[in-house]
């Protein structure tokens, strides 16, 4: 039987989505590992798992741009003529601070009581015994602890409904980033049996299939009807069928070695982009809001459309444009001086906060000003991208143009839908950061 999780991991897995069962050990939950026990590393005992099937289970994930709700369900099958209770745990896993929110866990149609029990720490030593390594994921906060109990050979329905945050990685040896989702389907592997039949469908409906990327399972996903289906039978998950999925690019890093930010670079797969610089590139509006940001006036910082490019030589500085009213139909056009094939853009479709230098309390929030819900983004005049980006989610996001077939000379960007702001008459895109394709991965020179 596969085990959940294992000493031979080379790093912590990152954001799980699951239902998270376990073997019991008597010492008050563990695993154990090629017959030797690892420790207690579970803050609860979980009961006759082995004795439960299950039979079928129906995943529907779907992708925000600032977390996921997930509803899962699971028909499970008391194998013995006898009654069983089980106790199980949904793990919270997430970035410190954050948490799920709207957890719900059913059976026969009636919600079941849980209780949030804190992770303990897990640590263990190597087999040198030198080394204390962690078996479970350093991300995992808490659990969500039900029980249930079965009837002799009773089938039923569980369901877990919840909204997950995303969960960013930050890695060693670069400085690196990484914004993603796991949903660990491998620990399915403790109840009786294979998953005779399962269906993950995988919804992200403001972003299009180069905007995100399903790193595993290889080649088991296919799109239909706009998502992401992957369809199975009497499947025994291991590790290699946990679900992983970078957002916003995949892996942003930055070299150390280089004058930033033309050592910032996207790394998806195997499509790679390099940042390009303000001063490379030339931009045009189609109108601007006058005056200076309220609240930033004794700083001279106004709306104007040179400030929309992130510009490493102004950190801290505040990049906005603005237009007047709802500006449906104005646009910004930006002309590259060297033309290049295009990986894609990060845009922010509101007011995205500058640096640490202002005063949060006073400077304009996201939700003050219009936002834009929808715009067409136009290479050279001719090829066209619709991008949609999700009401009220602030931050910037991701958005490729990988699939442009041609050198790009100019990009527009032109505003179609827009929401109001809740203070002010002026709808704002911000933080733009244009990244050029490469053709082959990038050297990017480690920390030392």
């Amino acid at each position: 039987m596969n085990l959940p999780y294992s000493l031979k991991l080379a790093a912590p897995l990152v954001a799980a989505l699951l239902l998270m069962p376990s073997p019991a050990l008597g010492n008050g939950g563990g695993y154990s590992i090629d017959g030797t026990k690892s420790g207690s590393i579970l803050p609860f005992d979980m009961e006759d798992i082995a004795a439960v099937a299950m039979e079928t289970e129906n995943l529907e994930i779907d992708l925000g741009m600032r977390g996921a709700s997930i509803r899962v369900d699971y028909r499970l099958r008391n194998t013995r003529n006898e009654p069983v209770k089980v106790r199980f745990g949904f793990p919270m896993e997430s970035s410190p601070g954050d948490k799920l929110s709207g957890y719900q866990v059913l059976a026969r149609g009636v919600a079941l009581p849980h209780r949030e029990v804190v992770q303990a720490d897990d640590s263990v030593p190597d087999q040198d015994g030198r080394v204390m390594v962690s078996i479970m994921p350093e991300t995992i906060q808490s659990w969500m602890v039900s029980e249930l109990d079965f009837a002799p050979n009773e089938t039923l329905t569980l369901g877990i409904r919840c909204n997950v945050p995303h969960f960013c990685t930050h890695g060693s040896g670069v400085f690196s980033s990484c914004k993603r989702m796991v949903y660990r389907l491998s620990s399915a592997a403790v109840w009786a049996g294979p998953i005779l039949k399962g269906k993950i469908t995988v919804r992200a409906p403001f972003m299009e299939e180069d905007d995100l990327r399903i790193e595993s399972p290889a080649n088991r996903f296919k799109r239909k009807d706009g998502a992401w289906v992957w369809e199975f039978s009497d499947l025994e998950p291991t590790l290699a069928d946990d679900i992983k999925i970078d957002l916003d690019g995949g892996r942003e890093e930055h070299d150390v070695e280089e004058a930033k930010p033309r050592g910032t670079y996207i790394i998806q797969g195997r499509k790679y982009g390099q940042s390009i610089l303000a001063h490379d590139i030339s931009i045009t509006a189609s109108a601007t809001q006058t005056g200076n940001i309220p609240g930033l006036e004794a700083r001279d910082i106004t709306f104007n459309v040179r400030n929309l490019p992130q510009d490493y030589k102004h950190d801290g500085k505040w990049y906005v444009w603005g237009v007047p009213g709802r500006g449906i139909g104005e646009s910004v056009t930006v002309t590259l001086d060297r033309p290049c094939r295009l990986a894609g853009f990060y845009l922010c479709p509101g007011v995205k906060r500058g640096g640490g230098e202002f005063d949060r309390k006073t400077a304009p929030s996201f939700g003050q000003y219009g936002s834009v819900e929808e715009m067409d983004v136009v290479v050279n005049g001719t090829w066209k991208r619709k991008v949609r980006f999700e009401p009220g989610a602030g931050g910037s996001r991701w958005v490729s143009l990988h699939a442009c077939p041609e050198e790009a000379r100019t990009i527009r960007f032109i505003i179609r839908q827009s929401s109001p702001g809740s203070g002010y008459n002026v709808t704002c895109l911000s933080d733009l950061r244009l990244y050029r394709k490469l053709s082959k991965e990038p050297k990017i020179t480690p920390l030392r």
